[in-house]
């Protein structure tokens, strides 16, 4: 079994047939690119597969038919499908609407992060947190969303807050941004 994390691969041989199954670990639709190479004694599709796997799904994603004694390699890569991001509704988890509420995205021992919470706290004002440190599909969707508004820097300051679906970031004044909540 191979997997990162978010994705993995388990193949399987079942008489001259190698099944290679994939499996999402997450709780977000993911597209997964697979590819085998380096084939020796299998015959197949080498061409990258393109597959959307659904949350905690594990599916068949290609199969080689085996003519010897056999050897390959495989790579992958996930993402979240953008078209998904953009969805009405979109959660995370069970719970989290994207575009209802507040909703900060912030990373461990970030003190601005910290005050936006405390602020929140003091003001009794719901919200839901996503830290991008620790899930790291948290942090691939942060970036998915402000590529989708128009950022296209490669560093952000956090905290990032969705506002009822409308996103804020790298807050120059951040106590002025809270008390606009």
């Amino acid at each position: 079994m191979s997997q990162n994390e978010a994705i993995s691969v388990d193949v399987a041989k079942d008489n001259d047939t190698l099944i290679f199954f994939v499996s999402n670990n997450t709780d977000f639709t993911q597209d997964v690119i697979f590819t085998v190479k380096d084939l020796e004694g299998l015959e197949g599709n080498t061409n990258p597969l393109l597959k959307r796997l659904n949350p905690q799904v594990t599916d068949i994603f290609h199969k080689l038919k085996i003519t010897g004694p056999y050897n390959y390699n495989f790579d992958f890569l996930n993402e979240f499908p953008k078209e998904h991001l953009i969805n009405e509704a979109f959660t995370v988890g069970d719970d989290i609407l994207l575009n209802k509420g507040i909703v900060i995205f912030e990373k461990t021992d970030c003190g601005r992060c910290q005050t936006t919470m405390a602020y929140l706290n003091a003001k009794n004002k719901p919200y839901a947190k996503l830290n991008i440190t620790d899930n790291p599909m948290y942090n691939q969707l942060m970036w998915e969303l402000l590529e989708l508004n128009g950022y296209l820097g490669d560093s952000v300051k956090t905290p990032v807050i969705l506002v009822n679906g409308a996103i804020s970031f790298s807050h120059e004044d951040l106590e002025g941004f809270l008390e606009q909540l």
